[in-house]
């Protein structure tokens, strides 16, 4: 008697992803236009047994998708060293791009380097 033994390294093959229907697409839309929040999201995943990331792709390719904000820690808004470095040499009178390499610096010193200059600007008026 054979026993029925599968080959070494053979696996099941991948499950291949389906495609959105027509009419799948139509209705995720209509729903996350009405609620465009993550908890909907969450919900619409459920409903289409799909994941979030695929769900967020699909929307996003529909040009519907609103990404939530990002928030640092200390909850203001998100500002880039770019920036930062901007409003520095508009402190300090220099030309734009006149301070370059300032931008590698870290977040953190950047800050304190720009508050101490707005010190210094607002006790010299």
């Amino acid at each position: 008697m054979t026993q029925n033994i599968p080959s070494i390294g053979a696996s099941t093959p991948p499950k291949k992803a389906t495609r959105y229907t027509v009419e799948e697409t139509e209705e995720l839309v209509m729903l996350y236009v009405e609620d465009p929040t993550p908890e909907n999201v969450e919900y619409l995943s459920q409903k289409f047994v799909r994941s979030k990331r695929s769900i967020i792709g699909k929307l996003a390719k529909e040009g519907v998708y609103i990404s939530t904000a990002y928030k640092p820690k200390y909850g203001d808004k998100p500002v880039t060293k770019d920036q930062i470095t901007a409003d520095i040499e508009k402190l300090l009178g220099i030309v734009e791009g006149g301070l370059e390499g300032l931008s590698k610096a870290h977040k953190q010193v950047l800050l304190d380097l720009q508050n101490s200059i707005k010190e210094l600007v607002e006790t010299n008026k």
